[in-house]
């Protein structure tokens, strides 16, 4: 039997980092390789249309950035990593795309130190912005005759619109140009109102493609918990069927049930019930903070009915599996009676995951968080 206490924990929920297995993502997997072909293939190459990847938080969305990026190093292709939080102006957003300015004198770096130092009076600071755009895209396209590139952009919801601007731009200047590049934005439900926004200003934007990553099938959720490391372990299977229907295929929860179940399991040749038990405490915790974080994002929304819409939503889909469009906003126009402002608070309870349109009809966007909302009201 394996010395269980000389492996470290392979699961790491809520960090991003790539799991054990990707489980039931073949979908989405193909979709990213196609993308990816385009851009490395030298005979299909050129450019790929810009890519929305959209889902609700611990849907998996920076693992797929992960393994993405894995598999552009094995074609080739170069990758420019960047999170949204760490590009808050034009300046940083030259550094990213640009990185080679950093390390030698260069017109860009000129503009930027211009930028940064606040030395330009604000006629100038506008040329100066509008001379790094023209720099970046001419550095880009003489960077990409050289070589593919794959730009990957993780939280690009919360995108300051200068920079999500630029970038969008630049990416459809790229395209046009027929330059193998491809630009991949992650980000929750809101990321595409958020960059055809007035602040944005990038309606062409609704021509991306769109890729959101669903829950988990229950095959999928107990093939991610069998992991080569544990094949000298007898995993009961009522144990796995279990953590499956409780986990409710989200793949925040199931890697958060992996890393429990494994610290549980250590020193044992068999992961049972009781250890599962012994496992739930841990997961319990972990699902009532995320929860809490969830709902504070609501509840901390400048219109305070929005709790309220949101519990009036949990109260519909309650014996429902789904609601209409209509039957969403009806359900919400009965604690926020005028139609455009119950349209705004549904628009922004999907923007944040909180309701997830599958087809053409809302579920719960994050499983179980429907019932935590809705016992919060008195």
């Amino acid at each position: 039997m394996m010395d269980s206490k000389a492996l470290p924990n392979p699961f790491t929920p809520g960090t991003g980092a790539y799991p054990p297995v990707l489980a039931g993502r073949d979908a989405e997997k193909t979709a990213l390789l196609e993308g990816l072909t385009k851009v490395s293939h030298p005979t299909r190459g050129g450019p790929a249309n810009i890519l929305l990847l959209s889902a609700p938080r611990g849907m998996g969305k920076t693992v797929l950035l992960s393994w993405l990026r894995r598999q552009a190093a094995d074609r080739a292709v170069r990758v420019i990593d960047a999170k949204a939080g760490d590009i808050p102006d034009l300046a940083a957003l030259g550094g990213a795309l640009w990185p080679e300015s950093r390390d030698k004198p260069s017109q860009l770096t000129g503009i930027k130190a211009g930028i940064v130092s606040a030395e330009w009076q604000p006629g100038q600071a506008d040329r100066a912005a509008s001379h790094m755009r023209t720099l970046l895209r001419e550095h880009l396209l003489d960077a990409t005759e050289r070589s593919p590139l794959l730009v990957q952009v993780d939280e690009a919801h919360t995108l300051v619109p200068e920079v999500a601007n630029a970038l969008c731009n630049l990416a459809q200047s790229l395209i046009e140009a027929d330059r193998p590049t491809w630009v991949v934005l992650a980000g929750t439900p809101g990321l595409l109102a958020h960059l055809m926004s007035a602040s944005v200003q990038a309606s062409f934007i609704e021509r991306a493609d769109v890729l959101s990553p669903d829950c988990l099938s229950r095959e999928a959720s107990i093939a991610a918990l069998e992991i080569a490391e544990w094949r000298d372990w007898q995993i009961d299977g009522s144990v796995l069927a279990q953590v499956a229907d409780d986990s409710q295929g989200f793949p925040f929860f199931i890697q958060r049930w992996g890393h429990a179940l494994w610290n549980a399991g250590k020193g044992t040749r068999t992961v049972s019930i009781d250890a599962m038990e012994s496992a739930r405490t841990e997961v319990d915790f972990a699902r009532r903070g995320f929860y809490a974080r969830r709902y504070r994002e609501i509840h901390d929304h400048e219109d305070a009915r929005l709790v309220t819409a949101a519990a009036a939503l949990a109260n519909a889909l309650s014996s429902r599996t789904s609601l209409s469009l209509a039957e969403a906003t009806s359900a919400i126009k009965e604690v926020i009676s005028e139609h455009a402002e119950a349209v705004r608070a549904r628009e922004h309870l999907e923007s944040v995951g909180f309701i997830h349109m599958r087809a053409d009809e809302f579920t719960g966007g994050i499983p179980s968080l429907l019932r935590y909302v809705a016992d919060q009201e008195p």
